[in-house]
């Protein structure tokens, strides 16, 4: 099947991969190949290397414009390679097309370095009776070359952007956000204005008037709540033809038929923390609420769950001065203000007097409480004391009774989906700031975490430092906790092995016996036995 399609291609893919497409092209020269360039549907950019080949490549429908995506080919290197998101080799018949099955294709994909999506193809095609295996290498290596080209330009536009944000902020203290659609740089005012808004109805708003080329220099955007934003927008476009928006933001807030100007300092929220899942986004806003009423407050969860960072973060924002106290080292740091990294917040949302963070309070002893001012205050509903414990049941009967509300928050393996987010924002806050490839998530996923987030970030931290490039790979991550990855065992499973065992103890280990009580047929329990043998302690069933 002959078709064709326009190729759709960033400016920007294509001059990353210009010098490399040349390079590659000499490298494979005594092969009598050709190197194709597609964009992400499989559509041809462009053909270069040996011309008899490329007369073949024309005459069988895989000229430039010609699309070579599975759907409308069939297998191919091109098509295949974008289905499968891998590097392929498809050989002489394993084509679908016959007229294709007299070549050899060797074929990457090439990803968006920020992104992860594939956005091009990279294939090296010889005649079949040429085929060598060795320029599989060849096309992983200048597909990686093109990626890391790609991030350069990419890091460019960025600071291009940024560059634009800096020469607007130093106007003065304004709200300043700037966005090219795919970055968003925005200073303290800016953040601090959009969480009491729909946050992401206001950036792509701002992105698609910034690009219209016949937008004016003030804009009004209106939210589905009673906010609206007046913005002033210096549009940027770069020498690729990329646009973006430097945006000051003005906020407003309606009050029957009039507009009143409101500062951005009086939409006072909490620090975003990182973490979508119910259970998670249940606690922080539990927390949230309890610390604005004097009393004792414990947030209770095992070690790397982010007890101390919710703490503190919470304490940050409710009153004007914050004591945060360790229970074993005995160290006491005082904040006059919200702690650096924490947005502030007009004094007139906070408490009153101090907010007192007691880490790891289950080591507090009886004398303890007797000679801190801060837990009296709290116990009598005079002040505000955060504690975090691992177990609410560890800390002194009296306190545990008297608190006035006990968060508990979730472990990593019950959060998994929140996974990919603290991983790329642990990864993006490094000095050295790296990406990570979806494969890295999945698996990233599917792994267990003694110490949770904690060892999550170990794990980051490790592969981070073996990553060669500017992404952490699977690879990565297997280099460093090794080929026999821990994984979580879900719940089913559990509940399966402890039945199995129990069944096997009643019965004296007799299978057919275990298997009529368990309800099961001997075969299924042989299948489970196989499966979950070292689990069990017991050897696998034949």
């Amino acid at each position: 099947m002959d078709v064709q399609k326009a190729p759709t291609l960033d400016r920007r893919v294509i001059a990353a991969a210009a010098p490399i497409l040349r390079k590659l092209v000499d490298e494979v020269a005594d092969n009598r190949a050709a190197v194709i360039f597609s964009d992400s549907s499989g559509a041809i950019v462009e053909s270069l290397g040996d011309k008899a080949v490329l007369r073949a490549l024309d005459r069988a429908g895989a000229a430039p414009g010609h699309l070579l995506a599975e759907a409308a080919a069939g297998t191919n290197g091109i098509g295949t390679a974008l289905h499968a998101g891998c590097g392929i080799q498809v050989v002489g018949a394993e084509h679908f097309i016959e007229a294709f099955q007299m070549f050899s294709c060797t074929c990457f994909p090439v990803r968006d370095p920020f992104t992860g999506e594939i956005c091009a193809s990279l294939d090296v095609t010889v005649r079949a009776i040429d085929h060598r295996p060795d320029i599989y290498e060849y096309v992983r290596t200048a597909a990686r070359e093109i990626e890391e080209s790609l991030h350069a330009l990419l890091i460019a536009d960025q600071m291009s952007l940024i560059q634009h944000y800096l020469a607007i902020t130093t106007q003065g203290d304004v709200a300043v956000l700037a966005t090219n659609g795919e970055t968003i740089v925005a200073n303290r005012r800016a953040l601090n204005l959009l969480q009491g808004m729909d946050r992401e109805i206001v950036i792509n708003r701002l992105f698609a008037e910034g690009s219209r080329p016949d937008v004016g220099e003030i804009v009004e955007l209106e939210t589905r709540g009673a906010l609206k934003l007046i913005v002033r927008i210096q549009r940027v476009v770069d020498e690729y033809g990329k646009r973006g928006v430097v945006a000051i933001l003005e906020p407003h807030i309606k009050l029957g038929k009039a507009t009143t100007a409101m500062p951005a300092s009086a939409t006072p929220p909490l620090p975003e923390l990182i973490g979508r899942s119910p259970a998670f986004v249940a606690a922080v806003a539990k927390a949230r609420r309890s610390a604005s009423e004097p009393g004792l407050l414990l947030i209770a969860g095992e070690p790397g769950t982010g007890k101390a960072t919710l703490a503190i973060t919470v304490g940050a924002q409710s009153a004007l001065t914050m004591t945060v106290v360790d229970a074993i080292t005995g160290i006491t740091q005082t904040y006059p203000a919200s702690p650096s990294g924490h947005q502030n917040v007009s004094s007139s949302s906070r408490l009153q007097y101090a907010v007192t963070v007691i880490l790891r309070l289950e080591n507090l002893r009886e004398e303890d409480v007797a000679s801190c001012p801060a837990l009296k205050k709290a116990l009598q509903k005079e002040g505000l004391v955060i504690a975090t414990t691992r177990s609410p049941s560890r800390i002194l009967p009296a306190l545990r009774k008297a608190a006035s509300a006990v968060i508990c928050l979730p472990r990593l393996e019950e959060r998994t989906d929140d996974i990919p987010r603290l991983a790329q924002w642990y990864l993006l806050n490094r000095q050295r700031r790296l990406t990570i490839d979806q494969d890295a998530l999945a698996l990233l996923q599917r792994m267990n975490y003694e110490e949770n987030v904690r060892s999550l970030f170990s794990v980051l931290e490790a592969a981070a430092e073996k990553a060669r490039g500017f992404r952490v790979t699977r690879d990565d991550i297997i280099a460093v906790v090794g080929d026999n990855v821990p994984t979580r065992r879900g719940m089913i499973e559990e509940l399966s092995v402890r039945a199995v065992r129990d069944a096997l103890a009643m019965t004296g280990g007799n299978r057919s016996a275990a298997a009529r009580v368990l309800g099961i047929s001997r075969a299924t329990l042989y299948r489970w036995l196989k499966h979950f043998g070292e689990d069990l302690g017991a050897a696998p069933a034949p």
